[in-house]
């Protein structure tokens, strides 16, 4: 009883420290790493799809601000895509990215974080130039050189961030530890069945949350989105990407230790006797590991005569060799004992009384073989009943009521 209420209570305290490692390790990797920021806009950008989305969006605003027909907006669009591929262009704007996330997280990041747009939309104009140089006139002529003003990603740092950022980096490991160790005790000590079930409901939750939130987002996207989720996509695929393969192998991991402890051939439980005990502990009878050992009972019993014998009796002084003889034959017997013995239990064996043979020489007394039966004084021996067999303690005692 007390192991398994100190295991109940260690797996409670061991799944809190795998929750807490856990939320350490999804913030490392994800919001609290200082470069998943770069990586997400470096994934948006070397993303055709994605990068296709921004270029559309982008060719869209030109078109709009320019007067530039409308009829040669995919002309404008595949400018803009291969602009954002540019690597002057990419630099800039993942640094920025980068730059301002790192600064968000406390890590002094010395790399300035602003987009200059001239940039972009010269490197647009030269795109269209290459194609269709009244086009790019007319761009160039519509949007001259810092007619936008320049783009400054804010450097905001909220307060706490670094310090958790450093609480979580120091302990998440030890939490991790010690939430095994605790788990490793708990399934020493209490029933392996519940522990294993407990560890793994924990494990399909916590990997659940990073396996299909992200392609619930995507789908989201897919559905209410349609232009952009391509761009989601790709940024949430290089959000988690830290995070992933362990929430997948918790969620594999988690569904398999569920579904060992649904076998009970894999976990025998104890039988309700070695939880509780038996009734009376006695040694075995008839290879029954319960109940009372056989006791002779020296004294003699009405009922003598119908089970075990007693060496036999010393004739009196003066008696005859007739006497002696049938004295020697006839002895007295030990009475019946009651013993419990389990249903299904054979009966310890009973020894029975064998008549010796007379002496050479002595006489044949009466009752020895050949001879007549001595007269039986007093009240005749009643006819026995099976039923005085019957062992009057087994409704009591018996093995279905121990337990």
């Amino acid at each position: 009883m007390l192991g398994g209420m100190a295991s109940r209570g260690l797996a409670s305290l061991a799944i809190v420290c795998a929750s807490l490692a856990w939320a350490g390790y999804v913030f490392l990797h994800t919001i609290g790493d200082p470069t998943r920021a770069e990586d997400i806009a470096t994934a948006v950008l070397e993303d055709e799809g994605s990068r296709e989305e921004l270029a559309s969006s982008f060719a869209l605003q030109i078109v709009r601000a320019t007067g530039v027909d409308r009829s040669n907006i995919d002309l404008v669009e595949g400018a803009v895509a291969q602009a954002l591929a540019d690597p002057r262009i990419t630099t800039d704007l993942v640094s920025a990215f980068g730059s301002a996330h790192a600064n968000a997280l406390g890590v002094d990041d010395p790399r300035p974080t602003t987009i200059s747009p001239d940039v972009v939309l010269a490197a647009v104009t030269e795109q269209v130039a290459a194609v269709s140089p009244e086009i790019a006139g007319q761009l160039s002529a519509q949007l001259p050189e810092g007619v936008f003003p320049e783009i400054t990603l804010p450097t905001f740092h909220p307060p706490g961030v670094d310090t958790a950022r450093r609480v979580a980096d120091s302990a998440t490991g030890a939490l991790a530890l010690a939430a095994a160790a605790l788990l490793v005790v708990a399934f020493a000590l209490g029933e392996r069945r519940r522990v294993l079930r407990r560890a793994g409901i924990w494990a399909v939750f916590a990997g659940v949350s990073w396996v299909l939130v992200p392609i619930g987002i995507v789908a989201g996207a897919r559905a209410w989105a349609s232009d952009a989720d391509r761009i989601v996509e790709a940024a949430v695929r290089a959000s988690v990407d830290g995070v992933a393969p362990v929430a997948i192998g918790l969620l594999v991991g988690g569904v398999v230790a569920i579904v060992l402890s649904l076998v009970p051939a894999l976990w025998p439980e104890r039988t309700d006797v070695m939880r509780r005990g038996s009734v009376v502990q006695g040694g075995p009878v008839g290879g029954h590991p319960y109940g009372y050992a056989p006791r002779v009972n020296p004294a003699a019993h009405p009922a003598a005569g119908r089970v075990g014998t007693t060496p036999p009796a010393a004739a009196p002084p003066g008696a005859t060799a007739a006497t002696a003889a049938t004295a020697a034959t006839y002895a007295p017997t030990t009475s019946r004992v009651d013993t419990y013995v389990p249903t299904g239990a054979a009966a310890p064996p009973q020894a029975v009384a064998q008549p010796r043979p007379p002496a050479p020489g002595a006489p044949v007394a009466p009752g020895a073989p050949g001879a007549a039966p001595p007269p039986v004084s007093g009240p005749a021996t009643p006819p026995r009943n099976p039923g005085d067999d019957v062992d009057p303690w087994a409704a009591y005692f018996g093995p279905d009521q121990q337990r």
